[in-house]
């Protein structure tokens, strides 16, 4: 290895001394994923023809200049998981491709590249691609650390906390990747569920993985998501551009990323989700214990949205893969292969196959930063075609990415600017408007065949968020029910409670809302239904029963707006009552509606709440977060519970027929 690492550290020098002037001005990041280069359906060729391409070799395609070359992973092409036969051939061919460029190659992990029962996690990553370069994988990866850019302005962030071979982070200038590698290696859980054979990874595999057959790809561990929000709310990177990457895109965002949307690039891949197949969205969430046990495996990766849509901007970009889209115009319920949601960019690369359930053009994309500008320039490169497109760059789809700050360029560059330059270039378009449906909604029907979780959690109707029982010696549903359909819960017989598990317990800031729930209770003791509060106690807000008023509480510490609401009949016993309460900022009024009437409506005169972090939503009592000491658990049915993060109208909340 040493004669190498000379060569490369001399082809380093060369490169800064061929780039250096006093000033740079441009800086390219070029972006690719699904080479799908080793295995039964793989071409060796495929990362080859992108890179003689980009270095003008090949006639019939415009050669350019990259400073960066970010990968989302799929490098094998396999049903299976990857052995050593293929780990050599990969780490051989990335040599043998990229040769001198191999330092300015940053790359994660894909669905494809997960590891196999009796792998260690991340065991065929750091042994084959060594993303972190370090030495113990030096000799099986044909790559080291010491082939990196080392600039203080273009280096790979090794000494932040948390970095490992499925997460790390690069300086670019003052842009900071967010690499997340995906973690779709042999499912541990999968012999609980009744597979015997080892043969499968959490994102693929035979029915006896989920009941409904298939498995949705892609999956992030619980650790990573919390380091992700780490990075993102850390002071050091406050004046930075922030771009996260994965293999896969979230959900509802670019094309292909909508549950049971048409189309031919998924479909009994996927699994039955809550609105049918599920598409190529980032779907798991594992978590594992401190030994490397899994412990759960979540469906629905809703935290990253969740997140972003109560911290609009706070990333710049999304960037992953995983479908391979057929052409840069392609679009399925006008998503496209960039949208704009959250104040974010998202970008879909396409893939650089063509053997591998290959688009009919293999296509990557570049980013091109401008020093002091605070937009970039998104292009699409088609490197190879089955429908006669012109080979190179894609001119209709280039598209102008909001950065949020001012870019400053690295002190080394090829200096190349964008290589599509039209005037009065679009901005990256909105995404489809999201439909207006409850952020958390349990409907306690214990029916969720799609997520294995549902006997053990209660699951929410989109897959999430996952309701952990606690204090609960017998699980009780309930037949009896308010529409004569599905189960309730029953709190009575259950003598507990249930909290939001993280990491979907909601940090929104509530400053507008909407609670619906239904409720049957027998109870004469105060007690609580639902609450929530921070970590310290002090009450966000809260709806309870104190022995004879029904009492809805909402504000912070001792700005409260309190509605008590007694009725002229008795409400407990043998009938079902339907309580709406809307939280309104901007009218400033909290309203309470009982059985579809108007009942109580009060001036918000704190009319938001502050935001707070571990904030906790419980339905039932809350006594150990010392809320009020003087509330039991509640003895009640409850059915129908719905949260939403807006005002909704009650004609909109109430979807039944009151007398």
């Amino acid at each position: 290895m040493k004669r190498k690492n000379i060569k490369y550290l001399m082809a380093m020098v060369l490169f800064q001394c061929m780039t250096f002037v006093y000033s740079q001005d441009y800086f390219n990041a070029w972006l690719t994923t699904c080479s799908h280069l080793v295995g039964p359906t793989g071409n060796p060729q495929s990362l080859k023809l992108a890179v003689e391409q980009s270095r003008g070799l090949l006639s019939g395609a415009s050669g350019f200049g990259w400073d960066i070359l970010i990968d989302m992973g799929d490098w094998t092409a396999s049903q299976k998981p990857p052995g050593d036969e293929e780990g050599e051939a990969l780490a051989r061919l990335l040599d043998e491709t990229l040769g001198m460029d191999r330092g300015r190659f940053f790359t994660v992990s894909g669905n494809h590249d997960g590891d196999a029962k009796g792998w260690n996690a991340g065991e065929f990553t750091k042994k084959y691609i060594n993303p972190l370069g370090a030495s113990e994988f030096a000799e099986t990866s044909s790559f080291d650390r010491s082939q990196r850019p080392e600039g203080t302005d273009y280096r790979q962030l090794l000494n932040y906390p948390g970095t490992r071979w499925d997460r790390y982070l690069i300086r670019t200038g003052n842009v900071i990747w967010i690499m997340l590698g995906d973690r779709n290696e042999y499912d541990q859980l999968a012999e609980s569920r009744g597979d015997k054979s080892g043969a499968f990874q959490a994102g693929r595999g035979n029915a006896a993985g989920m009941p409904n057959g298939g498995y949705p790809s892609g999956a992030v561990t619980l650790d990573t998501y919390e380091w992700w929000k780490q990075v993102v709310e850390d002071p050091a990177f406050s004046e930075d551009i922030l771009i996260t990457t994965h293999h896969l895109m979230l959900a509802n965002t670019t094309i292909t990323t909508e549950d049971g949307e048409p189309g031919e690039y998924h479909g009994q891949s996927g699994s039955l989700g809550p609105n049918g197949e599920i598409g190529g969205q980032l779907y798991w969430i594992r978590e594992y214990n401190e030994v490397g046990n899994e412990l759960h495996q979540y469906a629905q990766t809703r935290p990253f949205l969740n997140y972003l849509k109560d911290h609009p901007g706070a990333i710049t970009a999304w960037v992953g893969g995983h479908s391979h889209i057929h052409t840069p115009k392609s679009k399925i319920n006008e998503r496209g292969i960039h949208v704009r949601k959250y104040e974010v960019s998202f970008i879909s690369v396409g893939a650089l196959t063509d053997s591998h359930a290959g688009g009919k053009n293999q296509l990557s994309r570049m980013l091109t930063f401008e020093e002091g500008k605070m937009e970039a320039i998104i292009n699409v490169y088609i490197h190879k075609s089955s429908d006669s497109s012109s080979l190179g760059w894609y001119e209709p789809a280039a598209r102008r990415l909001p950065l949020g700050k001012r870019f400053a360029c690295p002190a080394i560059s090829t200096n190349k600017p964008s290589p599509v330059l039209i005037n009065n270039l679009e901005t990256i378009p909105e995404a489809p408007e999201d439909a207006k449906v409850p952020r958390y909604n349990w409907k306690f029907d214990q029916d969720k065949e799609y997520d294995f979780n549902h006997e053990n959690f209660i699951v929410g109707e989109d897959g999430s968020p996952y309701g952990v029982y606690e204090g609960v010696h017998r699980i009780v549903y309930s037949m009896d029910t308010p529409l004569g359909t599905g189960r309730s819960f029953d709190l009575g017989g259950s003598k507990g409670r249930v909290c939001f598990s993280a990491p979907y317990t909601p940090e929104m800031n509530w400053e507008n809302m909407t609670m619906s729930v239904w409720l049957k209770s027998s109870g004469t003791k105060p007690s609580e239904v639902i609450s929530y509060v921070s970590e310290t106690g002090e009450n966000k807000f809260r709806f309870w029963f104190d022995g004879e008023f029904w009492i809805w509480e909402m504000g912070n510490g001792l700005f409260k707006t309190k509605m008590k609401w007694k009725s002229s009949k008795e409400i407990k016993g043998n009938k079902w009552h339907h309580f709406v309460v809307i939280a309104d900022s901007e009218a400033n009024h909290n309203r309470l509606y009982v059985d579809g009437i108007l009942e109580i409506e009060k001036v918000w005169h704190k009319n938001h709440l502050l935001h707070v972090t571990n904030g906790q939503l419980i339905l039932g009592n809350s006594n150990n977060l010392q809320v009020d000491k003087g509330t039991e658990p509640y003895e009640f049915l409850v059915d129908e519970l719905k949260v939403y993060d807006y005002t909704s109208k009650f004609e909109d909340v109430c979807q039944c027929n009151h007398k």
